[in-house]
Parts: structure tokens; C-alpha cells; sequence
């Protein structure tokens, strides 16, 4: 559900937006999932009245990275920050939070509003180069200072 909603900048057509909702595994048990979408429309009320980004009870149009539109409750929408755009004391507390090297995207959860996914590709490649610069002792070079150089240095805004 929406972290801040007093700041609900973010609900703005071709911005992208985090949609938290709830599925069920085989054993009837619910879980939450997370997943990228772009906004496509101005918030709506369900009589069609365009209304405030403020108005919990208001709806948007997204799109998937899949293709899929759907029309989704503004309540249920986060901002999505660019990791790029994070400061670099920022990204030194961003790597302190995940836990590098895990093949769960839970572990790339973070209060930076990041997107998981995003984040665990970033580790990726800041692996791949620390294991490229340094080799097999890659994890002796590993620090959150190298990881914020990393974004800082060689991803683009």
C-alpha cells in the first residue's frame, strides 16, 4: 500500500510507480507482490470524475512491463526511485540495507523506494567488476563506499 500519500507527486501520467497487491500459493495462503508500472491516466473516482493524486479512493491506468493495462487503486501504488538519482551517502545506506549476492529479490528491498529488481541488477554488475578487477577475492573489496562509486562512476542517469 502507498507509503506517504501526502507526497503523491509521483502519480503523474508516464511516471513510473511501484503496485503492491495480494496473491494466494497453492496452499491458500496470501502473499504480497511488488511489480514496475507506468501510469497512464489521471486519477479517477469510480464515477469517472477526475480527481486529486491525494484521493485514496482514486484509480489509474498502468501498464506492465509485459504489455498488460490495468486499472489499479492509487492506494496501492509507491513512488519508484531511480537508482541513479540517489546521493552518494545515499547509496552507501542503500547497499547497508541488501543483503549482495542473493538470488532473492526480497533481499533488495530497501526505503529508498528502489525497485528490488533494479537494485539486485545493479549488484550484478558491480560483482561482475569487483570480480573482474580483483578476481576470486572480489568480497575483500566489497564495501558500501565501493558500491556508490560503482553507481556513481559507471551507471548513467
Amino acid at each position: 500500500m502507498a507509503k506517504n500519500l501526502s507526497n503523491s507527486d509521483f502519480v503523474k501520467i508516464g511516471h513510473e510507480a511501484l503496485e503492491t497487491f495480494q496473491k494466494r500459493n497453492q496452499f491458500g495462503e496470501r502473499y504480497t507482490c511488488r511489480k514496475k508500472v507506468k501510469i497512464l491516466s489521471k486519477p479517477r473516482l469510480e464515477n469517472g470524475q477526475f480527481c486529486s493524486p491525494e484521493d485514496i479512493n482514486g484509480f489509474v491506468k498502468v501498464i506492465d512491463e509485459f504489455g498488460n493495462v490495468s486499472q489499479v487503486q492509487i492506494w496501492d501504488l509507491e513512488p519508484c526511485q531511480n537508482i541513479t538519482r540517489l546521493s552518494f551517502s545515499e547509496l552507501e545506506d542503500l547497499r547497508r540495507e541488501i543483503c549482495i549476492g542473493s538470488v532473492y529479490l526480497a533481499d533488495y528491498r530497501n526505503s529508498f523506494d528502489v525497485w528490488d529488481q533494479d537494485v539486485s541488477d545493479y549488484c550484478d554488475g558491480y560483482m561482475e567488476l569487483l570480480e573482474e578487477i580483483h578476481g576470486e577475492d572480489w568480497e575483500k573489496f566489497e564495501s558500501p563506499t565501493a558500491f556508490a562509486e560503482y553507481v556513481s562512476r559507471y551507471c548513467e542517469s
